[in-house]
């Protein structure tokens, strides 16, 4: 079936392992899923009654997606890649005995900003083109901002060199200490790794889990309180945090002292052997 329009592939995939760890076949199934998925969304039956979807929903069945990948994709290769991309919280998917709702995680921030864009004049079509490049980059700028948050983050260096195993396995350690990473903060936590390295956010991951923090925005927290008091290694953050807990035991403790947002929580046992670094 024909679909007029286009769609927005960022290039940022290709770094991530829901393309690199992907066969062949599962990025043929990856593209053409979000090829499928409705832009503004359309009427459907499912569940034996009308259904509205929303952006990045669609209606459909194993044989359906099978047919709108072509040569060399089976259904097999369809219902691996589904439950894959359910566990990377790329997509959803609810499904029945006739059909299933598939819903693109995070649709609305990367595919809804250029409605509009067909029916301006070439000068709007220039103003959009340099509004969205501001929003393209803008996220980068946000994550400039955040670095700003610490003293010392801009002059942070490490030697790690983080293959797509090592951030599997960070991924996999953040999901049992903290629960599961939605698109968003799989972005920020790959960025994070570049920026300080797998061994220290392993750490940071660690005590927010101990902690029992819920956001991923709490280990960046800590992550830029270490780095504010010269925090590079887990050995000097496991120093940090011992210095840290007999200050805060101390009566006398300065009250100009850096205060840390995660010093009052209680804390829950996660084993010191399970850091995958």
């Amino acid at each position: 079936m024909a679909r007029p329009g286009y769609l927005k592939l960022w290039r940022s995939i290709l770094d991530k392992p829901i393309w690199k760890q992907s066969s062949a076949e599962q990025k043929a199934i990856l593209i053409t899923l979000l090829m499928m998925a409705d832009y503004g969304g359309s009427k459907w039956e499912f569940k034996g009654k009308q259904y509205q979807t929303k952006p990045g929903q669609f209606v459909t069945s194993l044989p359906s997606i099978v047919a709108e990948c072509g040569k060399g994709v089976t259904v097999q290769n369809v219902r691996t890649a589904l439950k894959r991309f359910e566990k990377l919280n790329f997509l959803t998917d609810e499904s029945t005995k006739t059909n299933r709702l598939i819903t693109i995680v995070n649709w609305e921030i990367y595919q809804s900003s250029d409605i509009t864009t067909n029916s301006q004049t070439n000068k709007q079509l220039t103003d959009d083109q340099q509004t969205a490049n501001r929003q393209l980059t803008s996220k980068e700028e946000v994550k400039k901002l955040r670095s700003k948050e610490g003293k010392n983050i801009n002059h942070l260096h490490h030697q790690d060199d983080v293959s797509d195993e090592d951030f599997k396995k960070i991924v996999d350690y953040y999901q049992h200490a903290i629960g599961m990473l939605n698109a968003t903060d799989y972005n920020y936590l790959s960025q994070d790794v570049d920026k300080f390295g797998k061994g220290i956010v392993c750490k940071a991951i660690q005590e927010a889990g101990k902690n029992s923090a819920q956001k991923y925005k709490y280990i960046n927290s800590i992550l830029i309180d270490w780095a504010n008091n010269g925090v590079k290694t887990k050995e000097d953050a496991e120093r940090y945090l011992i210095k840290r807990k007999h200050n805060f035991k101390n009566k006398s403790q300065k009250k100009d002292e850096y205060y840390s947002p995660y010093q009052d929580m209680e804390f829950k046992e996660i084993p010191e052997d399970s850091l995958p670094f």
